[in-house]
């Protein structure tokens, strides 16, 4: 009977290591199985975390954007506003032109306008009074071309009609070219503060 007991309990001792070591491997298995499922949701968790920082980063970004488009158009509106001021100042101040102001004007731009022959001359109701016939006699010592008076411009200024070609030196007109050309170079001597 003792050979049967140690044989039941060499039995029992190798169940019992059999057991154990199967408890072993299962617990171990479980714990990987749990650590890799752990890591798993941990990488989700920190690409979640990840995409939403860069999600707000972006939003921040485009707020940014937005805000400082904002503030440049506005300061352009504020900008063209100081600009069309100046240029209605600058067409008041041509209106306001003394006789001889509008005469030193008028001939300079005759002397420079490369015309020969006959044209007319049609000057604004307010510059009536300084370009008269005598004052167009007197300037046409010095022209290459004749020029007699058209009818009155319901605008200020004057016009010069060269057989159906019109040179146009209404003050309107001019300070609309005026724009057009020294616009942003005016904008920018605003930008610079120069």
């Amino acid at each position: 009977m003792d050979a049967i007991d140690k044989m039941i309990a060499v039995l029992a001792q190798e169940a019992a290591a059999q057991r154990q070591q199967r408890a072993t491997k299962e617990h171990a298995a479980i714990q990987a199985d749990h650590a890799a499922a752990w890591a798993k949701k941990s990488a989700e968790i920190k690409q979640r975390a990840l995409q939403s920082q860069q999600q707000l980063a972006k939003k921040y970004q485009q707020e940014i954007d937005r805000k400082q488009a904002a503030l440049k158009q506005a300061r352009l509106l504020q900008q063209n506003e100081y600009l069309n001021k100046l240029y209605q100042e600058a067409y008041q101040v041509m209106q306001a032109w003394s006789a001889a102001q509008v005469k030193r004007f008028a001939a300079d731009v005759l002397q420079q306008l490369p015309l020969q022959g006959h044209v007319a001359c049609q000057v604004g109701v307010n510059q009536a009074e300084a370009l008269t016939e005598t004052w167009l006699a007197h300037c046409q010592e010095t022209l290459p071309y004749t020029v007699t008076l058209g009818p009155l411009l319901e605008e200020d200024g004057f016009l010069i009609n060269d057989h159906g070609v019109q040179y146009n030196f209404s003050y309107r007109l001019l300070i609309e070219e005026a724009k057009e050309t020294t616009r942003e170079y005016w904008r920018q001597q605003i930008e610079t503060g120069g």
